[in-house]
């Protein structure tokens, strides 16, 4: 992790100290942008109008009532069937399940998962998240159990190398990442740059999953690819909390003068 650690989202570099991409709340995303999104039927060699899949990619990021969304859906389905229905991308490649699940919405996504889509199905573009990372990032809970039931693996790795629980640390979304230990994520697996879940936590000065880790055994003296360990991210965030407890709660030993 270099001293502004950072996760590439759609194609931009961004900071991991400043605020999320897109506004306060919403996660590695662009909820406001749906303008040209594509629609077709896997294996087609000509994708339907372009106007019927943006109709619905807009309705949900902008959070409409579910029940314009369900009418969008069924006027999708009934004209090119459910399968392509859920095959449907926006313009940034990102699949009716990864928006379902950013914006909690386990019956738009059982919907879609019970027509086919697939529970693991990377976001087509630089990032290649998927939509259980998705639903981490808001700590959508209902969504990432419905995503792991249905196979989504808990430990696939976005193109920087995130796993969910890797994701849950960087949103401080101390729910889901207790959840994801709870149903196996390995939590010894490091992004590109070698930081854990833990390396992120303490980054973000997040004591709750600082803690977690610790109790499930995480060395405090990882250090990542810039010879960074979780105490000196903490430091370098002014996180006194989790320095206060890594050294005096963890016994870790502060790094020589």
């Amino acid at each position: 992790m270099a001293s502004t650690p950072h996760h590439t989202v759609k194609g931009t570099v961004v900071s991991a100290a400043g605020p999320p991409p897109g506004g306060g709340s919403s996660p590695a995303l662009h909820p406001g942008a749906a303008s040209s999104s594509c629609f077709a039927a896997p294996g087609a060699g000509a994708p339907a109008p372009a106007a019927s899949a943006a109709s619905l990619f807009a309705a949900v990021k902008q959070n409409a009532p579910r029940h314009l969304v369900e009418e969008l859906l069924g006027e999708l389905a009934a004209a090119h069937g459910d399968r392509a229905a859920c095959a449907s991308r926006d313009d940034g490649g990102h699949t009716l399940a990864h928006w379902a699940a950013k914006r909690g919405d386990a019956v738009i996504l059982e919907w879609a998962l019970a027509r086919g889509a697939d529970p693991g199905a990377p976001s087509a573009d630089d990032v290649g998240m998927q939509p259980l990372h998705w639903a981490c990032t808001e700590g959508r809970l209902a969504c990432a159990r419905l995503l792991v039931d249905r196979g989504a693996d808990v430990d696939a790795r976005d193109r920087q190398g995130c796993t969910a629980l890797i994701v849950a640390a960087q949103w401080g979304q101390a729910d889901a990442a207790a959840y994801l230990v709870k149903v196996g994520a390995d939590v010894r697996i490091f992004d590109r740059h070698d930081d854990s879940a833990l390396h992120w936590a303490s980054y973000k000065g997040n004591l709750e999953i600082v803690g977690l880790l610790h109790h499930l055994g995480l060395p405090l003296d990882d250090a990542d690819a810039y010879g960074q360990t979780p105490l000196h991210l903490a430091a370098l965030r002014g996180n006194l909390a989790v320095c206060e407890y890594l050294l005096v709660d963890a016994e870790c030993e502060a790094p020589p003068r």
